[in-house]
């Protein structure tokens, strides 16, 4: 295994997280209290790497920042190396295509947010009972969330049949067969 790889995923999952949270939540919550003219352009801007292929979306950042744009000429006059297949352009890229990943879930629970200090009351008390039971599920089902969870991260894999044999979803869907 190619160990060079995998810890620059990790890091690149770490720094990713770390920008994109706190810009997620500052976005995220201007967008889901301001009203002006230009919102719903803003949001389809920001939803554009959900739309665009990835290659798509690599060339235009290829473009828009390689050295012949003004873009990657800036960055390499204000930090003297080229943006284009470095780190920061990774970073960058990874940060730009999860950014409606990060905003429209923290928008979307902005905006169910009551104004009303009393709705907010009633929201924090049914909140401290779902996590509560939560737990609650949680310590009776043991040990056994471990293994589901990671069942559940694979849905696609191959299944077995009631009378055990292995099915394969894409290869029995042409027989006919269901997905179980």
């Amino acid at each position: 295994m190619d160990w060079t790889a995998f810890l620059l995923s990790l890091r690149l999952a770490a720094w990713t997280l770390a920008i994109l949270l706190p810009v997620g939540l500052l976005v995220a919550r201007a967008l889901a209290h301001a009203r002006f003219a230009g919102k719903p352009l803003v949001e389809a801007a920001l939803a554009l790497p959900l739309v665009l292929p990835p290659t798509v979306l690599g060339y235009y950042l290829l473009v828009a920042f390689g050295g012949e744009s003004a873009l990657g000429r800036l960055y390499e006059t204000a930090f003297g190396r080229p943006l284009v297949f470095t780190f920061q352009g990774l970073l960058l890229a990874s940060v730009i295509f999860n950014l409606p990943f990060a905003i429209q879930p923290i928008q979307r629970a902005f905006g169910h947010r009551p104004r009303d200090p009393r709705g907010r009351r009633v929201l924090r008390a049914q909140a401290l009972a779902h996590l509560l039971a939560h737990r609650a599920a949680a310590r009776l089902a043991g040990a056994g969330h471990r293994p589901g969870a990671l069942v559940r991260a694979h849905p696609g894999r191959v299944r077995r049949r009631a009378h055990g044999r292995r099915q394969h979803p894409r290869r029995d869907a042409h027989r006919g067969h269901r997905d179980l």
